[in-house]
C-alpha cells in the first residue's frame, strides 16, 4: 500500500480587488492581484484498501466547521469529482489541519479543495488534460484554479481567468481576523455603483517594497465599503493595524472580514501581531509572508 503523504493548502490574499462589471446572470466581474502566503492548512492523505472515503479535521479552526456535512464540504466534493474524472476509486482517508480561519476572505476552503485534487492526482500518478482540469476546477468554484496554482496571479472575469502575476519581494504581512465571518453574497448585494478601473496597468515586476507599495497605493478593494457596512469590526481591525509602528499599508482582503497590514520589516510585523493580539484577545492575528 502507498505510504501516507501530506500537502499544504496556502491562504490566498487579495492585494487589491476591483469590481469591473456585472454580467446578465448577476455575477460581478473583477480584477484582482492575489498572493499565496506561508499560512497554510495541512492536508494529509492516508491510502486505504476500502473505497469508503473519510475526511476528518483538527487544528484551531476545526471547531468552526464541526457541523459541516459531506454535502457542503468542498474538500469532499473535490475528492469525489476528481475520482470520477480520473476513473478511480476514492480509496483515501483525508485529514485537514485547519489553520486558516473560515469565512475570513482568505480562501481556506477553496485552497483545501485544490490541494485535495493535487494530492489525488499525485497519488494516482495521472495527468488530466488542461481544458478538462480547468473545467473540473471551475465546477467547484471560480477561485479554485488560482488556488490550484498557488502563486502570484491576476484574477479576472468572476475569478476564473488567471494570468501570471509579477514577482513580489519578501513582504512582511500581518493578518487580522476579528472572528466575525463575512458573507460574500451579502457583500456583493450591498455593492454601490461600479467604479472604472480601466487605467490600472499590470507591472512586470514589483521586486522592492517601495515599488510594491507605490503600485498598491493606486489600487483599492471595492468590497471594503459594503463589507464594513455589514461588519463594522473591519474598521476597528484596520485602525488597529494602522496604529502599529512600521506599517506601510492596511487593507481588507477579498470580501472580508480579514485584513492585512504590510510592514517595513518582519521584526516590526511580529511586534505588531503581538501588540494587536494583546490588545484584542478576541481576534486572531498572525505575522506571515508570501509564498515565494
Amino acid at each position: 500500500m502507498p505510504a501516507p503523504f501530506s500537502l499544504n493548502a496556502h491562504a490566498k490574499l487579495n492585494l487589491f480587488l476591483h469590481v469591473t462589471g456585472k454580467r446578465p446572470d448577476g455575477y460581478h466581474t473583477l480584477h484582482s492581484l492575489v498572493s499565496f502566503l506561508n499560512l497554510a492548512d495541512k492536508i494529509s492523505f492516508l491510502p486505504q484498501t476500502e473505497t469508503q472515503p473519510k475526511i476528518s479535521m483538527s487544528g484551531p479552526f476545526a471547531p468552526a466547521l464541526k457541523n459541516l456535512n459531506d454535502a457542503d464540504n468542498l474538500a469532499m466534493k473535490a475528492a469525489q469529482i476528481c475520482a470520477q474524472k480520473a476513473g478511480k476509486d476514492f480509496n483515501m482517508d483525508i485529514h485537514i489541519e485547519k489553520n486558516i480561519p473560515p469565512g475570513a476572505g482568505l480562501g481556506g476552503g477553496s485552497s483545501d479543495a485544490a490541494a485535495v485534487i493535487r494530492g489525488l492526482l499525485q497519488h494516482w500518478n495521472i495527468q488530466i488534460a488542461p481544458p478538462d482540469l480547468q473545467n473540473m476546477l471551475l465546477s467547484l468554484g471560480a477561485d479554485i484554479p488560482a488556488c490550484f496554482e498557488q502563486k502570484t496571479l491576476f484574477m479576472e472575469g468572476i475569478g476564473e481567468i488567471i494570468k501570471e502575476g509579477p514577482s513580489l519581494p519578501d513582504i512582511p504581512f500581518v493578518l487580522v481576523y476579528p472572528n466575525v465571518p463575512s458573507d460574500t453574497a451579502d457583500v456583493y448585494k450591498n455593492l454601490p455603483s461600479l467604479v472604472d478601473h480601466s487605467s490600472a496597468t499590470p507591472p512586470e515586476t514589483l521586486t522592492s517594497l517601495d515599488t510594491f507599495i507605490d503600485y498598491l497605493d493606486h489600487t483599492k478593494n471595492d468590497l471594503a465599503a459594503p463589507a464594513t457596512a455589514l461588519c463594522p469590526e473591519i474598521d476597528l481591525v484596520l485602525n488597529a493595524i494602522e496604529a502599529q509602528s512600521g506599517v506601510r499599508l492596511a487593507r481588507m482582503s477579498g470580501s472580508g472580514s480579514s485584513c492585512f497590514g504590510i510592514f517595513e520589516t518582519h521584526e516590526e510585523a511580529e511586534s505588531a501581531a503581538e501588540i494587536i493580539t494583546f490588545d484584542n484577545p478576541q481576534w486572531w492575528c498572525q505575522a506571515t509572508a508570501p509564498l515565494l
